[in-house]
């Protein structure tokens, strides 16, 4: 860093008194101005770094008082310095939504941002400024890294980050980019960008979707396949990450939070879609906020010296707070607010700042819990992946009440319903009073009562999580023997459940039945331009020239030629079919168009043929051999 306070205090040469005169008194402040002057500007402003996790719920921040010291745990590092909130909720189980909380601080009802489905209600507007958007206006460096659709461009969160990298590339064997690999790019960013202003950061992790493609660790052993491996990785990142600030002196000046996107549970709800559950399950996030460091007040004499030094101090707040909450904390900070918002004077379905929660502790916990907050949680799911009919669904926390906005609503008083398996009676005085006033709030703010999903669609949602996450080598549940004769029943009226009846006999063995396009394709009839162009019409996908060439030329040397350009174009298409795979198994929460929704791949259809046997066999050893495309 430069400081030019030696250009000030330089004596003049031809001065012997000066020298003298400086030698007692000049050496002395320009110590002490370099030791703290020149501290001033890199001190001034923090740096903030947010770490926000897909599936991280509460249950996965180990904030415990005894741990094995030999693992490196970057959750509990952070515990020993950060305030815990206990009751932290999201504002939508969709990613996409919840990020755009996070971002501007802003309920996704008043953003429109509804799910991860692009379009619309999967885009944020422009006319809504995020933090990054403010950051950057104060001169602050910005960075965004995803770590896994559906956090992509596409999105509109790329607004006001310098760089926003979601270059993800997902292939047959990675669909997500480990945590190890995001902090990583952090840390060369910060390293090689050489501006002394401080940095606004929002890492995603998104390995806890992903539990059937695990990283080594440290040492090189692979992680085990499971949610807790996964945990491990990021546990492990995050240690590394704080090594690096520490190293590198920004541990200090910087503000962290580590916040879950949606909360998520082992366990799925009787009757519910995973989705579309808006109990504490699925809503009931992870949040750890450090503050950095202050100086507070100077002393009264002149050696410019800190008084004391205010630092963060762990332990946790137990009141009702929201993803939203978060966002307008990181405004408030940029912003420069003295102690953040008077809480009485913001209206209850408001997010409100966090710091003088973490600032005053016991005095700001009373005050809060005193304070009916409004927290509001939905999803979206329905209208994007059912019906385009179906409205939001949303759910309203207020105290210790869980109202649900359905038709049939529920409410649950979690004091005594830990677990929220027991409704209140639905004719009791104290119930219908509080349905009324609940019910009156979702109205006001949009909402309409949610109808109940079918069993059907219940059925279909499982068994596809059930099925997709076997073949990805990571079983969610297994559906009971009822379930497989209704879903046979089922294939009846759902194009889905057809092609996934198809793709689990085909896996078993059974043969793939041949359409018109693989009659052609693997035919007598010469490839004329005639051919060529029915050929195009009946096998509108990329590789289905070159096999039927393959399958026609007798040429070893144009029969390898043609392998190559139909190995890639199958690598492509597996890469494709492993996203939407992905998204099956975790409840559709990606955008993956019609595949696997709307019968088998083209060019699946014909590899599966007789005929393509050969062809079959170069593919799998080449695949065995050679890194994907």
């Amino acid at each position: 860093m430069h400081c030019p306070v030696h250009e000030v205090l330089m004596p003049s040469p031809n001065s012997r008194r000066s020298y003298t005169h400086w030698s007692k008194w000049g050496l002395v402040i320009l110590a002490v101005l370099l030791s703290v002057g020149c501290q001033w500007k890199k001190t001034s402003r923090p740096s903030f770094l947010v770490v926000a996790v897909d599936r991280l719920g509460v249950g996965r921040v180990g904030c415990v008082s005894e741990r094995d010291d030999a693992v490196r745990s970057g959750l509990a590092e952070l515990c020993d310095e950060a305030v815990r909130f206990t009751h932290a909720f999201t504002t939508s189980t969709m990613s996409a939504p919840a990020m755009a909380s996070l971002l501007t601080g802003e309920y996704p009802y008043r953003l429109g941002l509804r799910h991860n489905g692009g379009g619309e209600l999967g885009t944020l507007s422009s006319s809504f400024e995020t933090v990054a958007e403010r950051a950057l206006r104060l001169k602050y460096r910005t960075m965004f890294v995803s770590g896994a659709p559906p956090l992509l461009r596409r999105t509109g969160l790329h607004q006001g980050f310098e760089v926003f990298d979601d270059a993800i590339h997902p292939t047959s064997r990675r669909l997500h980019r480990p945590a190890r690999e995001v902090v990583d790019i952090f840390t060369r960013w910060v390293r090689a960008d050489d501006r002394e202003s401080p940095f606004f950061a929002v890492l995603h992790l998104g390995d806890l979707q992903v539990p059937w493609q695990p990283m080594p660790d440290d040492s090189g052993r692979i992680r085990e396949s499971s949610v807790r491996g996964q945990l491990e990785e990021i546990d492990e990142s995050l240690s590394r990450l704080w090594a690096f600030l520490k190293a590198e002196k920004l541990w200090e000046q910087t503000t962290i939070v580590v916040v879950g996107l949606q909360g998520d549970s082992e366990d799925l709800r009787l009757g519910e879609i995973p989705a579309l559950d808006l109990h504490s399950d699925t809503t009931h996030i992870g949040l750890l906020i450090r503050e950095r460091a202050r100086h507070l007040g100077r002393q009264a004499n002149t050696s410019g010296q800190p008084a004391y030094e205010w630092v963060p101090k762990p332990w946790a707040f137990d009141v009702n707070v929201s993803l939203a909450d978060v966002g307008m904390s990181l405004v408030d900070w940029l912003e420069g607010g003295a102690a953040g918002q008077d809480i009485s004077t913001v209206p209850p379905d408001e997010a409100r700042s966090l710091r003088s929660a973490i600032q005053e502790q016991g005095d700001a916990m009373e005050r809060w819990r005193r304070q009916e907050r409004l927290i509001v949680t939905e999803s979206g799911w329905a209208k994007w992946r059912l019906d385009a009919e179906y409205p939001i669904r949303v759910a309203l926390r207020r105290g210790p009440y869980l109202y649900i906005h359905d038709r049939t609503p529920t409410i649950y008083n979690t004091l005594t319903d830990a677990f929220e398996v027991s409704p209140m009676p639905r004719r009791n005085s104290r119930t219908l009073e509080l349905r009324d006033e609940f019910s009156e709030i979702a109205g006001s703010l949009g909402f309409r009562e949610f109808p109940r999903v079918t069993d059907d669609q219940i059925l279909e949602d499982s068994w596809a999580r059930s099925y997709f996450s076997r073949r990805l080598g990571s079983p969610v549940f297994t559906v009971s023997e009822v379930d497989q004769r209704r879903i046979e029943k089922l294939a009846e009226t759902s194009m889905a459940v057809q092609t996934w009846r198809a793709l689990q006999r085909w896996e078993s063995g059974s043969r793939v039945e041949p359409n018109h396009c693989s009659r052609l394709v693997f035919g007598s009839n010469q490839l004329s331009s005639t051919m060529e162009a029915e050929l195009a019409r009946a096998c509108p996908f990329r590789g289905a020239r070159e096999v039927a060439r393959w399958y026609r030329t007798r040429n070893e040397e144009e029969r390898d030629k043609l392998f190559e350009a139909i190995f890639r174009a199958d690598q492509q298409r597996i890469a494709a079919v492993r996203v939407a795979e992905a998204s099956l198994a975790l409840g559709r929460i990606w955008e993956s168009g019609s595949t696997r929704m709307r019968g088998l791949e083209g060019l699946e259809i014909l590899l599966a043929q007789p005929q393509a046997a050969r062809l079959r066999q170069q593919i799998t050893r080449r695949s065995r051999t050679q890194p994907e495309l």
